[in-house]
C-alpha cells in the first residue's frame, strides 16, 4: 500500500482510482485502501463503468480489389463481355465477338484466318457460232522435174492439180501435135468444138471424143499457148488458171 502512497492509519478510508490506456482504450477501476499488501489486477472499463473483456484486435483492412481491366475491341473501343459458360478464360463480346483473356483478365488478340477466296464464274454470253479457223488454200502440186527429150510441156500452177506436170509429144489432133501427160490419161490439144478451135487441157475418158476438159485457150496456133488459160461453160478446172512453159527440145 506504501507504494501507492496511502495513509496507514485505520481509520481513513481512502480509495485508489487509476486509469490507464490499452490498445488505445482508455481503462479506469478504483481499489479501497488497505494495510496489507494488495495485489492489484487491471480489466477494462467500459462508459458506464461496466467491466468487460478486452476488445479483440481489429482485423486488417482487406486488399482493394484491382480494377477490372477493360476488353476493347481491334479498334480501341470498349466491349461489354460476359463469361462463357463451361470455357473458362474466353469471353463472349458484342456482336457474338469471343475475346480471349489471359490469367490477369487482359485481353488477348488472335488474328482470325482469312477468308477463302470464291471466284464467282464468268458468264458465258451466248453469240454468233464459232467460226471455224481459215484454211489456206491447198497449193497445187507440181509438176514433176525430169529429163525430158524432144518437145514437151510443163503444166504447173493449176487449180486442178491433176492437170499439173509433164506432158510428151503423142501424135496429132486437128492437124497439129498432140501431147500427153506422162503420168495419167490428160492431154494438151487443139480441137475445134462447135466450130470454135481451141487449145484444150483434157482428161480422155475412153477416147478423144469422150473428154473431161479443165481448161481452153482461145488461141489458134499450132503450138500449145502459155498464156491465156481460162475457164468457160464446157470447162470443169479450178481457179488459179494454169502455167504452161512449152520446149521445143
Amino acid at each position: 500500500s506504501s507504494y501507492f502512497g496511502f495513509d496507514p492509519l485505520d481509520k481513513h478510508q481512502k480509495t485508489l482510482k487509476l486509469k490507464y490506456k490499452e490498445l488505445e482504450v482508455v481503462n479506469q477501476v478504483t481499489i479501497n485502501e488497505k494495510h496489507a499488501d494488495t495485489t492489484i489486477t487491471l480489466q477494462k472499463k467500459s462508459a458506464n463503468k461496466a467491466v468487460v473483456a478486452p476488445a479483440p484486435a481489429p482485423a486488417p483492412a482487406p486488399a482493394p480489389a484491382p480494377a477490372p481491366v477493360p476488353v476493347v475491341n481491334q479498334f480501341g473501343q470498349p466491349v461489354q463481355v460476359q463469361p462463357q459458360v463451361g470455357m473458362p478464360g474466353v469471353t463472349q463480346g458484342m456482336a457474338g465477338m469471343t475475346v480471349a483473356v489471359n490469367q490477369f483478365g487482359q485481353p488477348v488478340y488472335q488474328q482470325a484466318a482469312p477468308a477463302p477466296v470464291v471466284y464467282a464464274q464468268q458468264p458465258v454470253y451466248a453469240g454468233a457460232p464459232a467460226v471455224a479457223p481459215a484454211v489456206a488454200p491447198a497449193v497445187p502440186q507440181q509438176p514433176k522435174r525430169q529429163e525430158v527429150k524432144g518437145p514437151h510441156c510443163i503444166v504447173s500452177n493449176a487449180g486442178s492439180p491433176e492437170c499439173n506436170g509433164t506432158y510428151v509429144l503423142n501424135g496429132s489432133r486437128d492437124g497439129v501435135s498432140c501431147y500427153k501427160h506422162t503420168e495419167r490419161d490428160m492431154y494438151v490439144l487443139r480441137a475445134t468444138v462447135m466450130f470454135v478451135r481451141a487449145w484444150w487441157i483434157s482428161l480422155y475418158k475412153s477416147g478423144p471424143n469422150d473428154t473431161n476438159d479443165y481448161y481452153c485457150n482461145a488461141s489458134t496456133g499450132k503450138e500449145p499457148p502459155e498464156i491465156g488459160w481460162a475457164l468457160n461453160m464446157y470447162t470443169m478446172g479450178s481457179q488459179p488458171m494454169p502455167q504452161l512453159v512449152f520446149k521445143k527440145s
